[in-house]
């Protein structure tokens, strides 16, 4: 009877201990967490999910956006952030055009400075030399 009681306490102990073991919580690293994904903890459930997903309450219940919403969702995210990025290149565009109109205008004008100037040169040349013969 003493053999008995022992093995049954044995036996506790021992099951006791894998409980413990089977309940402690696993950690995920994020090594074991794949690119684009993240962990989400939906009450004491982990959930891996694509970065974003969104998570509806109601009622009590917490339910994962589904993958056809999700993708839905992001892409037309997608599509406005792109949507904005063209008109900010097209703005940028139009700021480059006319800053480079305006250089060229004002290169324009800094070849007829220096023509003046050096028609201006050779004439006060002229007039030394004139000044100087005399």
């Amino acid at each position: 009877m003493k053999k008995i009681s022992f093995l049954y306490i044995v036996t506790a102990f021992i099951l006791n201990c894998a409980v413990c073991v089977c309940a402690q919580e696993t950690k995920v690293s994020k090594d074991e967490i794949p690119a684009g994904m993240e962990v989400v903890y939906i009450g004491n459930t982990k959930s891996i999910v694509p970065a974003g997903t969104k998570i509806h309450k109601s009622e009590g219940f917490m339910i994962l956006e589904s993958t056809k919403e999700y993708v839905g969702r992001r892409f037309k995210e997608i599509q406005d952030k792109l949507s904005v990025l063209e008109k900010e290149q097209q703005e940028i565009k139009d700021t480059t055009g006319a800053i480079q109109t305006e250089i060229s205008a004002k290169a324009q004008d800094q070849e007829k400075l220096q023509k003046d100037i050096r028609r201006n040169a050779k004439k006060i040349e002229v007039l030394e030399e004139e000044v100087w013969s005399k």
